[in-house]
């Protein structure tokens, strides 16, 4: 049992290094991927594409009407 735990256990660290060694975007970057993703989602409002606005939108959402 102990060496089973220790195995998940490396296991875990070795992944955790696997995402501590990714690099975040820079500060540019992100904003151009907020900038692309607003411009998409304003598109399928647009074109009034029920099926692509879909994918913008979480499976928990909810919208109030007035």
């Amino acid at each position: 049992m102990r060496s089973q735990n220790l195995a998940i256990l490396s296991l875990c660290l070795s992944n955790l290094g696997c995402v501590a060694s990714q690099s975040l975007p820079t500060h540019e970057e992100a904003r151009l991927q907020v900038l692309e993703t607003e411009a998409a989602f304003a598109k399928t409002m647009a074109d009034r594409d029920h099926r692509a606005f879909s994918t913008f939108i979480a499976d928990n959402a909810v919208f109030f009407c007035r």
